[in-house]
């Protein structure tokens, strides 16, 4: 899904930055702060709820999409 989303949003012209855990997710929004977040709650290192909430934190002019191809677990 994650390269998926890549391709669409780069083809659209976007600039496009992705993150492959929480954490480096994470440490990028602190860096560079984006103006969308498309966040996978099934992460490799963690809940993506949990870093929803440290997103915020660290980018809080950020606006979050929340996805996941899991529903059942949600």
């Amino acid at each position: 899904m994650c390269k998926t989303l890549n391709d669409i949003l780069a083809d659209q012209g976007y600039r496009v930055e992705v993150a492959y855990s929480g954490r480096e997710g994470l440490a990028k929004a602190g860096r560079r702060p984006p103006d969308l977040v498309i966040l996978d709650l099934c992460l490799p290192d963690g809940d993506g709820l949990d870093l929803l909430a440290r997103l915020q934190r660290a980018a809080p002019r950020s606006q979050t999409l929340v996805i996941t191809a899991y529903g059942r677990q949600w």
